[in-house]
């Protein structure tokens, strides 16, 4: 009897995988395409001497450089970890314990208040997602971040 009970058992957790295997996967954007959609740099285009002769702005971006990790601050790289991310260094992209925080929250105000995304969901979210899955509150699309994480 107790073999019949496990063999149950396996089948429905391996089912449960797979619903939500089906669930969240399909559909799910590659990491790899985060460079399709960060937006053209201006270009500047100096003499020798360093004077503006011409500066090409893109319409969809305005004036903006890419800066390599070493051009930004170190107060700016803290001040964002400590606002937005205490944990960003001891995390593996996922805070388990900030999302059931958030979990509890939502519960106890009974609709969707808190979100608990780390600085990495927030980069999947923004840069992978389509616009209208971007600004969804579901579970489904916290689950797929997480995943992206």
């Amino acid at each position: 009897m107790r073999k019949y009970f496990l063999v149950t058992l396996f089948i429905f957790v391996l089912i449960g995988i797979c619903s939500i295997y089906i669930w969240l996967i399909p559909g799910l954007p590659s990491v790899n395409s985060i460079s399709d959609q960060l937006l053209q740099p201006s270009v500047r285009i100096v003499d020798r001497y360093g004077r503006l002769l011409y500066e090409v702005i893109p319409v969809e971006g305005g004036r903006h450089v890419v800066l390599s990790i070493e051009d930004i601050p170190d107060t700016m790289i803290w001040a964002t970890v400590a606002t937005e991310d205490k944990d960003f260094f001891s995390h593996p992209g996922i805070d388990p314990l900030g999302i059931l925080r958030a979990a509890w929250i939502n519960l106890q105000g009974r609709e969707t208040i808190a979100g608990g995304s780390t600085i990495t969901q927030q980069v999947a979210r923004t840069l992978l997602f389509s616009e209208q899955e971007r600004f969804e509150r579901s579970l489904r699309r916290k689950l797929r971040e997480i995943i992206l994480a």
